[in-house]
């Protein structure tokens, strides 16, 4: 699985430089930054997982080396400080995540490091939660917003044991993605976890493989009884 890292050089220096009416102003930036690399890596087939606004995570299996130094051109042309990058590679995602993040200390700003490594299938997990829209209406926006974290937090954890990585989307969604071995173990965490459906996507890139993962979760909302769905429909 592939993984490419990048990090915003020396970001807490220029967040402090900004002076203490900052954090509007951060945020700003953050989403701005974040909206663009999104765009740009999902028109080659990636998928940008914002785990901090300082270091971005995309997956990148599908991905040529071209295309990889482009993201980072981009995100080096929009970024308010020097960024340098590595791709990590691993048998699973967060294997690769923690090669890129060791990599990337040896590296100078505006340097980024990739080679040639084989491209994998994968898998994406879409989890949702039952009775969400309900839960807000019953007691808060808020209260059902912490419900969900405290399920992204203990299911992180079990994904990461897995060797996938996590994410979360905002509302009731979760997202979680995968090496193609692991399509038995998301299996299972569908019927481990009370009151969530899982939608499972299969893709030679982790955009296709996303796209798929949400076509099955609409499957389940349309047949309602069902826990995990799976496109292409397939275990091997």
């Amino acid at each position: 699985m592939k993984v490419l890292a990048i990090e915003l050089y020396k970001y807490k220096e220029w967040t402090e430089s900004l002076g203490y009416d900052r954090e509007w102003i951060i945020q700003s930036i953050q989403h701005e930054l974040a909206m663009r690399v999104n765009k740009v890596s999902a028109e080659l087939g990636a998928f940008l997982l914002p785990l901090r606004y300082d270091f971005f995570t995309l997956l990148v299996d599908g991905l040529r080396e071209s295309e990889l130094r482009f993201i980072f051109k981009e995100m080096e042309r929009v970024a308010p400080v020097p960024i340098r990058g590595c791709l990590g590679y691993g048998e699973s995602f967060a294997v690769a995540q923690r090669q890129a993040s060791l990599c990337l200390s040896n590296l100078l700003p505006g340097e980024i490091k990739v080679g040639e490594y084989k491209d994998e299938e994968v898998v994406s997990a879409h989890f949702d939660v039952d009775g969400f829209t309900s839960l807000t209406r019953v007691t808060s926006f808020y209260d059902a917003f912490l419900n969900v974290n405290k399920l992204y937090s203990s299911l992180s954890e079990k994904v990461y044991e897995l060797g996938g990585i996590s994410q979360y989307l905002g509302g009731d969604n979760i997202i979680a993605f995968f090496g193609r071995k692991n399509v038995k173990d998301v299996i299972d965490l569908a019927h481990y976890i009370d009151n969530v459906k899982v939608g499972i996507g299969v893709g030679r890139n982790a955009r296709l493989s996303m796209m798929n993962a949400t076509e099955a979760l609409e499957r389940i909302r349309l047949s309602r009884n069902a826990r995990w769905e799976m496109v292409p429909r397939y275990i091997t």
